[in-house]
């Protein structure tokens, strides 16, 4: 009966010491094995700056799930007037749930149709060929920031076609705070508008 206590004592220890050195091995602490990186861990929303970098990369890359991460529940897509006719829009802005709506037909690199019911290319790739803000944020009376920017996005289109978006880009982001609720975290930013006004 003792041999089979001490067995089973050794055996204990013998599995706790490889779960140490896996640990210590695989460089992972035991609360990122028990809650492993999620999606939203791939983007950095600690500052309007990295949010925007964010931005481009998601938008970019054409990750619908993780592009969806950045737009605030109040999100707000505003169209450029002078454009509206000529591309099609019916609405003079988007709400969260229209943009990702618009952008799931964009990232699907499937061709579809606008909302005037005219046929609309498959988006194959999308580049940011330059973009740069002008200036610094600007802090609103209600809290929020800011931000022009300046872009040069080249969509790349099926059949080597090309749709082009140059000149002005208009972003206000907004601090939240449901990224931490749990644990007293850091806010985090997400963009709740952006105004069209490169006029195409």
């Amino acid at each position: 009966m003792r041999n089979l206590i001490q067995s089973l004592i050794i055996l204990v220890m013998t599995l706790i010491l490889i779960s140490f050195l896996t640990l210590g091995l695989t460089g992972c602490s035991p609360d990122q094995l028990a809650n492993p990186q999620t999606e939203a861990d791939k983007i950095n929303l600690a500052t309007a700056d990295d949010l925007m970098a964010s931005f481009v990369e998601t938008y970019g890359n054409r990750d619908l799930e993780l592009y969806g991460q950045l737009l605030h529940d109040n999100f707000i897509y505003t169209f450029d007037p002078h454009c509206c006719g000529e591309l099609g829009p019916v609405y003079e802005y988007f709400t969260r749930e229209d943009e990702l709506i618009c952008a799931q037909r964009m990232f699907s690199g499937k061709a579809g149709v606008n909302s005037r019911g005219q046929a609309v290319p498959a988006i194959l790739d999308i580049d940011f060929r330059y973009w740069a803000q002008e200036g610094s944020w600007e802090l609103e009376h209600d809290g929020k920031l800011r931000g022009v920017f300046q872009a040069d996005i080249v969509f790349l289109l099926e059949g080597s076609a090309s749709w082009r978006v140059t000149g002005k880009q208009v972003f206000t982001v907004t601090t939240v705070d449901h990224f931490h609720e749990v644990g007293g975290g850091p806010n985090r930013y997400q963009i709740i508008g952006w105004q069209e006004l490169s006029g195409l």
